[in-house]
């Protein structure tokens, strides 16, 4: 897993550092399992069945990154649709205003012509 792909940039807010870290602290721990694989089946096992699982291994990180790569992906989208979410609900609130003023001036211009 390559850990700068996840790398913020700067100026980037708090979740995407932590994002970083959170990746970094993974990549670290599969590392280290990986040296203990390694190490465990070297010392007991065929190199045969080493070599299966070792590349067993990277297909497995492969597909990680993959799916990290769509979860990414997903969540820029879902932070979109969001932004825009909250955008429209501030148009609503702004037409909804508009509207009672409108139906306040509209019921007040009935009332005088009522008392005409």
């Amino acid at each position: 897993m390559d850990v700068n792909a996840h790398k913020p940039n700067p100026g980037e807010d708090n979740k995407y550092t932590e994002d970083y870290r959170q990746t970094k602290a993974v990549t670290l721990c599969n590392q280290k399992q990986d040296k203990a694989v390694k190490l465990k089946y070297n010392q007991g096992k065929s190199s045969d069945e080493f070599n299966l699982l070792a590349t067993e291994n990277i297909r497995l990180h492969t597909s990680v990154n993959d799916l990290q790569y769509k979860v990414d992906g997903l969540n820029k989208i879902v932070q979109f649709a969001d932004q825009r979410l909250r955008m429209f609900n501030l148009q609503i609130l702004r037409l909804e205003k508009k509207n009672s003023a409108l139906l306040a001036a509209l019921n007040k211009k009935s009332k005088k012509n009522i008392e005409l």
